[in-house]
């Protein structure tokens, strides 16, 4: 079932379902039709999409699929360009204002929780993912490997293809070192975090965009 359309500047996009609510928002916090930019695929029912602007997407896709799912952008004043959201079975994803993505950079929340910051900068080939994309089950059947939230905080800096996993966090005002694999918590802020399980590798640090 087709709910409705929502009109971007290129081309409306097709939401599948029912009582999926779209939102896009102007700076004054008023609701308007289009978005340029964006690509938006819903299929399922009952998902919330909430997009403030002012936005510069280039390419970016946003897709939900499954049941109860949210997406919400706060706006930014950078760039996100090339690059793709995508939640399953009631993810959650929430990207802080003036955050920037480029060049596949690749958002992945599956029944679980991604909060990105504010003012971050995801370089290509960025991967966070709150979920092993497969489901492991022991002997009974059941699923040992469930979603475990990703948090990251304000003003964090994530190389060129870093990882970042499940049950990670991240403190505000950090560097993630490129190709570096996150598979713990950081909460501490002002870090350098680098390699393979990635390790802090240097304190009391700040980066300027």
């Amino acid at each position: 079932m087709i709910q409705n359309k929502i009109h971007t500047k290129d081309r409306p996009m097709k939401v599948h379902g029912q009582n999926n609510e779209i939102t896009f928002l102007d700076e004054n916090g008023k609701k308007i039709k289009k978005i340029k930019g964006l690509e938006l695929t819903i299929i399922g029912n009952c998902n919330k999409v909430i997009i403030n602007t002012p936005t510069d997407f280039t390419d970016f896709s946003v897709w939900i699929e499954g049941n109860c799912g949210t997406f919400i952008f706060e706006g930014s004043k950078n760039y996100i360009k090339n690059s793709m959201v995508k939640i399953l079975d009631g993810g959650y994803v929430k990207i802080g204002q003036d955050t920037s993505m480029i060049n596949k950079a690749f958002l992945c929340s599956k029944g679980g929780k991604i909060i990105l910051g504010k003012d971050c900068m995801l370089a290509s080939d960025v991967t966070i993912r709150d979920n092993d994309a497969h489901d492991i089950i022991n002997k009974s059947g059941e699923i040992t490997n469930h979603p475990q939230q990703v948090i990251i905080g304000d003003h964090v800096w994530i190389g060129m293809r870093a990882i970042i996993l499940k049950n990670s966090e991240i403190g505000s005002d950090c560097i993630i070192g490129a190709g570096s694999v996150v598979v713990k918590k950081f909460p501490e802020n002002n870090l350098m975090i680098a390699g393979n399980p990635a390790k802090v590798v240097k304190k009391d640090i700040n980066w300027i965009r």
